[in-house]
């Protein structure tokens, strides 16, 4: 595996000040506000593009531009998910008033679609598509029709996973004609919208930062995969998941009893090894260093899901 000649945390804080730049061009408050939002320093979850650019031989200064183009979409993303599940005590919503937060998403929506557009018809219309099917995915998720396994992976495939096959469709289409190696980086997007999917549904279910989703009435993927498994304990779970107010210990220590946190888990570790090997040779290898760094830094406390 290439080790990248590059510093990241500088790589990182380009993306951010090129993501400012841009909400400052559309007006010096929104430029202020994404200067707000954005953590400083970046999680190394932004480097997705980077990765799959790099990956198709592009050199990390091409891909700063659009990389902070897509930290602007899912900033624009966050402030609407969080004006609908109101479960964030950080949310922009709480400080300047559901009306302005709202404001605030769709003109970073903008910001994100003129950059792109400057790129070609065909990135522009992937974003657009790309964040029509994710306003979808989470229309049904606050639904919360999702009541089968199968459902629900619909809904995680248009809320969750398309966002990550575009922003790996980004960087390797910015940097390469070849069909094989962009359609290897869109999966390796695909595996990771997965495997995260997984881990936040572990973290949201057993350690909610205040409500579960069981709380909120919500079934994900852990609660509907054990109610389907062939075990002695899922009708039992499927008989506590009737209940009109579901008693989240009690599900989670049948799930437990089931060994469904631990199968999820080693799901999850699938899909980033199949992230991984999306990036494999003939691909350059420098992309997949970068991954590896950004995979580390994502299971660098996993163990605590498990206990």
């Amino acid at each position: 595996m290439t080790q990248p000649d590059l510093h990241l945390p500088q790589v990182l804080a380009e993306v951010r000040q090129q993501a400012v730049d841009l909400g400052q061009s559309a007006w010096s408050e929104l430029g202020t506000l994404v200067d707000t939002l954005l953590p400083d320093p970046m999680e190394p979850t932004a480097l997705l593009p980077i990765c799959t650019g790099m990956a198709c031989g592009a050199s990390c200064e091409q891909l700063v531009q659009p990389t902070a183009a897509l930290v602007i979409m899912a900033a624009s993303l966050r402030i609407l998910d969080d004006c609908a599940d109101e479960d964030n005590p950080d949310a922009l919503y709480l400080s300047v008033g559901m009306g302005r937060a709202a404001h605030a998403a769709a003109a970073l929506s903008l910001v994100s679609a003129g950059t792109f557009a400057g790129s070609g018809t065909f990135l522009l219309e992937a974003y657009l598509q790309s964040y029509l099917r994710i306003c979808q995915g989470q229309e049904e998720d606050i639904r919360g029709t999702a009541r089968t396994l199968e459902a629900y992976c619909k809904v995680v495939e248009s809320k969750t996973v398309v966002a990550f096959e575009f922003a790996a469709l980004t960087g390797a289409w910015l940097s390469s004609s070849d069909e094989l190696a962009i359609t290897r980086c869109r999966q390796c997007g695909v595996h990771l919208g997965w495997m995260t999917q997984i881990l936040d549904d572990i973290e949201a279910l057993w350690f909610p930062d205040s409500y579960s989703d069981l709380d909120c009435g919500r079934l994900t993927y852990p609660v509907l995969y054990g109610m389907e498994i062939d075990h002695p304990q899922a009708p039992l779970l499927r008989e506590l998941c009737t209940m009109e107010v579901y008693n989240t210990k009690q599900i989670c220590a049948v799930l437990d009893n089931m060994g469904v946190r631990h199968h999820l888990i080693s799901l999850a570790l699938d899909h980033r090894d199949s992230a991984l090997k999306m990036l494999d040779a003939p691909l350059h290898g420098s992309g997949q260093s970068i991954l590896q760094i950004w995979l580390d830094w994502v299971f660098r406390d996993v163990r605590h899901l498990l206990y």
